[in-house]
């Protein structure tokens, strides 16, 4: 009976707050109010309904076309309504546009859903099919401060690890030279686990230099891969709030149908030089670790990986979700609430490296963690991996013949589904490319196989090739690598503005199927000269010293690159963004400089520390070999550095 009384008793106070709410409303509609004038201001700071309305009224071709260009939408001025006595800030939701009203105090979000349920017409406001507050935000819960207090453990255990570390003393009488330093004739003073998170060491080991690692190269390769990743994305991410979309960005008129504009269709080449770099660097490992150890290194190699890549992994995509969600304020960050119910479902896929296939038929947009695909693939191709390494163990030839089978299949598996699913390259002919394709492994994989194949091929070839083979050997590659990032240009020259046409749809198909593959092809060939010693130009470029320490922060930089762009773009609570290139130029180096600082965070303090726990692990675990480095499988997650001891870990005696 209590609780039914209780009940009715809010739902009393409701339609009363509700009822308040709707008078308020109509003295601003109110000509004749006595709050005429502030009323007036308010009505300054909103959107402008009235004109809205009229436009609605005489509905024609060009009312269509302004709805269709994203120039309905409009926030007002959320500052100058909140600092109007008596007035708040609130969003409401119609089908053809989000618009920001400044309205009276008596009203809020629930108020106005409440009236909204009613069915009737609402003085300003209308008829919305969602109010949300003008201050709208998540609140932390238990899972978000769960998740701050483990980062304050780590950085707690950093902070220990670090004191526990050798003393320095200064001035020691007796040394060769005055003022000179030495450390203290001491071992590290805390157990081996808890110095995995010392910062000494770990700064050591982000900024330690390999000697003579003739895949150096790979470096920039890697960098330059993460960049336009985030370049891209840069664009994508504000794409909704551009207030000149359609004349500035989407065909036929706009970036996209520009030469110049290939940089953002063609960025997303860049994930599969990762396929690459990870198929090359994994195969190279897990060759040296599987000699001499018969079979049971495939599990130890498994649980390695999983190891490796999932601490990480686990840590930002639940800080993201449960602690990083009271950053943003207002309407816009709402848009984040559908990304937390994906995980609320699905997390667990994320855990498992299986959310690229389950649930099966979802865009990435309605994943957990949508660009977490990626990883997916990765886990997958390593998992069958050791199945080629095995065979080319075997037979050289047999391990040579799997990889091709694997990569032809793949090749002609996406020229039959492009030609029969109609996958296209161009974004807006509505086709299955990203579903059916783009996030599938068996599509993705020959890239991969292409970097395990050269990996085979460094051990296999001990010649080096002349120069002027090497510089065939660029030419060819940078001829392959500009025909792949401009060859998508065609498809965009498009006259209804929406499709490929007809003429083109047979190379569309062809371009969808084999230009990843040609890419991976093409950078085997641009870095097998580096690889022989015959650098040039290009490669030391890629070999430049600065690359080494960025290249190890990429796969932080990768996993929280869309947090990042998210804050950018979500979390503040109004204005439109007007497109131009030289501002994607500046997003794009200032989102770039912002994910690196935090990549440098995580790195530190949760990335390497957990790395070197699973080193430990594996110095116990791992089966015995015989004349084989055990260092082998130190960098198994992303590899992109032979292993290395830095100075910290010297003792001097």
């Amino acid at each position: 009976m209590l609780r039914y009384l209780l009940l009715a008793a809010l739902t009393t106070q409701a339609t009363a707050d509700a009822g308040a709410c709707a008078a308020a409303l109509a003295d601003m509609a109110n000509p004749q109010s006595k709050n005429v004038a502030k009323n007036a201001l308010a009505s300054f700071a909103s959107a402008n309904m009235a004109a809205l309305g009229g436009a609605f009224a005489t509905y024609d071709g060009d009312t269509y076309l302004f709805l269709a260009r994203q120039h309905m939408s409009d926030f007002g001025d959320p500052d100058a309504c909140e600092s109007i006595g008596g007035f708040r800030y609130i969003a409401a939701f119609y089908p053809f546009g989000q618009f920001g009203l400044c309205v009276p105090r008596e009203c809020d979000a629930e108020n106005l859903n409440e009236l909204r349920k009613t069915g009737t017409q609402i003085p300003v406001v209308g008829q919305p099919t969602k109010v949300v507050s003008g201050r709208f935000r998540f609140r932390l819960g238990f899972c978000g401060g769960l998740m701050i207090a483990i980062f304050v453990i780590l950085v707690v255990c950093a902070l220990v690890a670090t004191a526990c570390e050798p003393r320095i003393v200064a001035h020691v009488k007796g040394l060769a030279y005055k003022e000179d330093y030495a450390l203290v004739s001491e071992v590290y003073r805390g157990p081996a686990w808890l110095r995995c998170f010392s910062l000494v060491k770990n700064y050591d080991q982000w900024l330690a230099r390999r000697d003579e690692n003739p895949l150096s190269c790979l470096d920039g390769v890697r960098v330059v891969s993460m960049l336009m990743v985030i370049h891209g994305h840069t664009l994508l991410f504000g794409a909704g709030m551009y207030t000149n979309l359609f004349s500035a960005i989407l065909p036929k008129n706009g970036l996209m149908s520009t030469a110049r504009g290939q940089s953002l269709l063609s960025d997303e080449f860049a994930v599969d030089s990762f396929f690459w770099l990870s198929g090359l660097l994994a195969t190279r490992a897990l060759v040296k670790y599987a000699s001499g150890r018969g079979w049971r290194w495939i599990p130890q190699v498994y649980l390695f990986r999983y190891l490796r890549l999932t601490p990480l992994y686990g840590f930002v995509l639940f800080f993201w979700w449960k602690a990083l969600r009271v950053v943003g304020l207002g309407p816009q960050w709402l848009g984040q609430r559908g990304g937390y119910r994906h995980c609320r479902d699905h997390w667990w896929t994320n855990m498992l490296y299986v959310n690229n296939l389950v649930p099966f038929k979802t865009e990435t947009t309605e994943e957990c963690f949508g660009h977490g695909w990626y990883l997916a693939d990765d886990m997958q191709f390593f998992i069958i991996l050791p199945l080629f390494i095995v065979a080319y163990m075997y037979n050289r030839r047999a391990g040579y013949a799997s990889l091709f089978v694997g990569f032809w299949a793949s090749i002609i598996y996406s020229l039959w589904g492009a030609g029969v699913f109609d996958w296209s390259v161009n974004l807006l002919d509505g086709s299955p490319y990203g579903l059916d394709y783009y996030i599938r492994p068996w599509t993705r994989i020959p890239p991969y196989l292409v970097g395990s194949a050269t990996a085979l091929l460094l051990d296999d070839v001990s010649s080096k090739p002349s120069p002027l083979s090497c510089e065939a050997m660029k030419l060819v590659a940078l001829l392959v690598l500009g025909l792949c990032y401009f060859g998508a240009y065609p498809f965009y020259q498009t006259q209804d503005n929406l499709h490929t046409p007809d003429g083109l749809k047979r190379l569309n198909h062809s371009y969808v199927a084999l230009t990843k593959p040609a890419w991976a092809v093409a950078l085997s060939l641009l870095c097998w000269p580096s690889f022989r010693g015959h650098r040039g130009l290009i490669g030391r470029i890629l070999e430049l010293p600065l690359w080494e320490p960025l290249a190890k922060l990429t796969y932080a930089m990768y996993l929280v690159h869309p947090s990042v762009l998210s804050v950018m773009f979500q979390a503040r609570r109004g204005g439109r963004i007007y497109f131009s290139e030289p501002w994607w130029g500046f997003a794009f180096l200032g989102a770039a400089t912002a994910t690196g600082l935090i990549a440098v965070v995580l790195y530190l303090f949760v990335e390497l520390p957990f790395h070197n726990l699973v080193m430990l692990l594996r110095k116990r675990l791992a089966t015995p070999a015989r004349r084989v480095d055990d260092d082998a499988l130190a960098e198994l997650a992303e590899p992109l550095t032979e292993p290395v001891s830095p100075s910290s870990e010297v003792e001097v005696n």
